[in-house]
């Protein structure tokens, strides 16, 4: 009896234990349960926590880890689309030859609507919904999406775009959201770690981070935007990464990520980033007024060769040399002449043309600024007070086009470009003559009559056109209303385009 007695109490215990045990178990799980959705629910609590851990490692010790945790859920997923009229037939059929057909023959050769699909990244700046990405992710865009970091897709309207830095402001209506705080772009150095966050390829890689170091600052990679400051990086950036985030080891941003340099389409080890400290003067400018304010000298400029710094007796390339001054401008008003070389404003020394025109453009209009410009081969000093950058001005409106620079005719909005041997090669038109075209500005009267950049323009109006200036030339004097034949080759076919010049 004793020993059943034993038995039961040692029964009794044992499921008391295992009861016990059960219970905790189950408690653990409701408590890790309400601890994720609290961390969910409280992502600055955690965010701070995080802080204060990286904060209490030395700088070598910090890893790819917890800056990763602390970004990724500020990188969001940008999905958009919009509708576009295509033609059916490659080629425009010039009205004196529709006399010779019927109606039918035409009915195939009608628009047709297309759905045209993108995704970038972008990153989310404040708590209330505010997103930094690039202007080409948004750009003409009818819709935007955005997948957020639990997984919800929502609206969001575009705020402000910058086609001049590729930089474009969108919200959601969504509050308390996690956001990346900005870093000092400037402060950045060659050789720092940094990861690259974002969406590539696919929208089911997103939240994916790549590390590398800083390769360069201060890169030019003939965009045809007008500010161009690139941080260049060997983090791996692909197609669907355009907008994403580059974060330094403190988890701040530095950089937008715009852009690779690639003979494949794909990353090939050289990635670039638009500068956080520019992203965040757009942005604050787009938020405040709807478009990004900018100081203007009104000048065309361009960078010192090898051969011009040895005519002007300088011993190494350097400054911006002024090749035409617009009328009634602020460079005007203040004396800058054709041929002055300026080597550097408020005492800091230029480096080039597009140096000069950043330094300006990130200045506010109305502000007093002081050139040192190389005259006649003395030193002078000049004071200018910049005006406000007119928003006609086309992508790098304050720089000096080269041999192959563009042409743009605005009212028509194509972009033209001299046919030289290499453009030619690279197209298929050896032993052809005519001008290129380079740029299609997007709802301009030359895309919706069907023209394409790669296209050649071999005649205007019967006109045989062979360099811009011809093209110019048959440019000059047309008024509005006007029709425009153009004869144009792509590739190996050829067709004539109708055009009617805009009102506006």
């Amino acid at each position: 009896m004793f020993r059943n007695k034993i038995s039961a109490v040692l029964i009794t215990a044992v499921l008391l234990l295992v009861g016990l045990g059960s219970g905790l178990i189950i408690a653990a799980a409701f408590t890790s349960s309400a601890t994720t959705t609290t961390a969910t629910n409280d992502w600055k609590s955690e965010m701070a926590a995080l802080d204060a851990r990286l904060a209490g490692l030395p700088a070598q010790q910090q890893t790819f880890v917890l800056v990763s945790k602390k970004t990724t859920p500020a990188v969001v997923t940008i999905s958009s689309e919009r509708v576009v009229r295509m033609q059916n037939s490659q080629f425009q059929i010039p009205d004196e030859l529709r006399r010779f057909f019927d109606d039918d023959f035409f009915s195939d050769r009608q628009p047709r609507e297309q759905r045209q699909q993108g995704l970038g990244s972008g990153v989310i700046i404040n708590p209330d919904g505010v997103i930094l990405t690039n202007n080409h992710v948004v750009a003409q865009a009818d819709t935007i999406q955005v997948t957020l970091p639990d997984n919800r897709t929502v609206d969001a309207e575009v705020v402000g775009t910058d086609p001049d830095s590729d930089l474009a402001v969108i919200r959601v209506k969504e509050k308390g959201l996690p956001y990346i705080e900005f870093g000092d772009s400037d402060a950045i150095e060659v050789g720092e770690w940094v990861l690259a966050i974002g969406n590539p390829f696919s929208e089911a890689l997103r939240h994916t981070v790549t590390a590398g170091i800083v390769s360069a600052k201060g890169r030019s990679v003939n965009m045809n935007i007008t500010y161009e400051d690139f941080i260049q990086t060997d983090a791996a950036i692909n197609p669907g990464n355009s907008g994403g985030a580059l974060v330094n080891m403190k988890g701040e941003l530095v950089g937008i990520n715009s852009v690779i340099a690639s003979s494949t389409g794909t990353f090939s080890g050289v990635g670039f980033a638009i500068p956080s400290n520019l992203a965040k003067q757009v942005m604050e400018s787009l938020l405040q007024h709807g478009k990004v304010i900018r100081g203007w000298l009104g000048v065309t400029i361009q960078s010192t060769t090898n051969e011009i710094a040895s005519a002007l007796g300088l011993d190494s390339p350097r400054g911006a040399i002024v090749v035409d001054v617009s009328e009634g401008s602020p460079a005007e008003k203040a004396g800058l002449k054709r041929g002055d070389l300026v080597l550097a404003i408020n005492g800091e020394e230029i480096s080039n043309s597009q140096d000069l025109t950043n330094r300006v453009g990130a200045m506010a209009p109305g502000a007093s600024v002081r050139l040192n410009v190389r005259r006649d081969g003395g030193p002078t000093e000049i004071t200018v007070i910049l005006g406000e950058r007119p928003s006609n001005l086309t992508a790098g409106g304050e720089t000096a086009p080269s041999e192959e620079s563009d042409s743009m005719l605005e009212g028509l909005g194509m972009q033209v470009r001299p046919l030289t041997p290499e453009i030619a090669r690279r197209l298929g038109y050896e032993d052809e003559q005519g001008v290129v075209i380079t740029g299609i500005r997007s709802g301009s009267v030359a895309e919706r009559a069907g023209l394409r950049e790669g296209y050649l323009i071999q005649e205007i109006n019967r006109q045989a056109i062979r360099s811009v200036n011809d093209f110019n030339d048959a440019m000059r004097g047309l008024e509005p209303g006007d029709n425009v034949l153009f004869y144009v080759r792509a590739g190996r076919n050829g067709g004539y385009f109708a055009l009617r010049v805009p009102n506006n």
